[in-house]
């Protein structure tokens, strides 16, 4: 009878367990586009040379946290790159009224 309580509770915790893999492994999320950005999507994956979508949205993201170069008007010719807080805090006192 031991036995058999041993192998009950043996049982659950592979179930129990197999459960927990499966949850941590499906965490990724499904969104939905129309085909037409579908196709843009996959022709930027090979421009961009992103591993994937996920890769490829991650990289988009990331640059659309960059200062765009036109924020620096005469300026965006110059070879020197700031950060968004870089750059308020330069023209910080351009700012107050």
């Amino acid at each position: 009878m031991k036995g058999l309580v041993k192998l009950y509770i043996l049982q659950s915790v592979f179930y129990i367990i197999r459960i927990i893999i499966f949850e941590v492994l499906s965490m990724s999320k499904t969104i939905s586009v129309s085909q037409d950005t579908w196709r843009k999507l996959k022709d930027l994956i090979k421009e961009e040379k992103a591993e994937d979508f996920d890769h490829l949205i991650n990289m988009l993201l990331e640059r659309s946290q960059q200062v765009q170069r036109s924020m620096f008007g005469v300026d965006a010719s110059c070879q020197i790159s700031f950060t968004q807080e870089e750059h308020e805090e330069i023209t910080e006192d351009t700012h107050r009224t």
